[in-house]
């Protein structure tokens, strides 16, 4: 969308790019607006959010003499290495969490092991996309007013792709603008790419009395062929 609004060039489309408005991903809304800023007020180096980048450097660091008892663990198990490079922070309290593969109990070495190889990775400025929204909940834990700012700013939102949004990612931005700015989402359940996220029964788009759009003002030609 943003691409596409600078490509035509109008003075509206102009506009809508600059200040006070925002156009991108509710990744970027997030770690521009909650997330970095917190991790700089932290003194926190941000050096990349990039979840295969994550990985790499998980692997690396497994390879090391200081996580050769993790490594010889991993390797026991039938998704060892999912284990290691999918460690995510979750909610304010920043606990680590994992997407595929499970963690071992939280007495174990290896626990101890895989919280200490994710901290590293952080302190090296090394996160998953998965990470911010867990920064931006502390981000909002630890400033309440920065909600009555962020509502300033943008009385009104519409967030597009609503099918594709998870409940991680709804529930942020339910705390952030429902109730408070007015929030329009689109999105056509038909289109759907995620099937099997978390929690996928907790998502509220579409509430009950939702509009349908009909028509399209959408040509083609309209758009730069990339």
């Amino acid at each position: 969308m943003r691409l596409h609004i600078a490509w035509r060039g109008t003075v509206e489309g102009t506009q809508l790019l600059s200040y006070p408005h925002f156009i991108g991903t509710i990744h970027s809304f997030v770690n521009h607006f909650f997330a970095m800023p917190l991790l700089r007020s932290l003194g926190m180096k941000i050096d990349v959010i990039d979840d295969q980048v994550f990985a790499d450097k998980a692997r690396s660091l497994l390879l090391t003499r200081k996580f050769s008892s993790l490594r010889f663990y991993l390797e026991k198990q039938m998704n060892g290495e999912g284990i290691a490079t999918t460690l995510f922070y979750r909610t304010a309290e920043l606990g680590v969490h994992v997407e595929s593969g499970s963690l071992p109990a939280s007495h174990t070495k290896s626990y101890n092991s895989l919280i200490e190889l994710k901290n590293m990775l952080a302190c090296q400025g090394v996160f998953r996309h998965r990470d911010m929204f867990a920064f931006a909940d502390l981000a909002l834990q630890t400033c309440p007013r920065l909600l009555d700012v962020v509502h300033r700013r943008f009385p009104m939102v519409f967030i597009d792709e609503m099918q594709d949004t998870s409940w991680e990612q709804e529930s942020l931005l339910n705390r952030i603008f429902d109730g408070r700015s007015v929030m329009q989402r689109f999105g056509d359940i038909d289109q759907k790419i995620l099937s099997d996220e978390e929690q996928a029964e907790l998502l509220t788009f579409p509430r009950a009395g939702y509009g349908c759009i009909s028509t399209s003002k959408r040509s083609v030609n309209q758009f730069p062929m990339l």
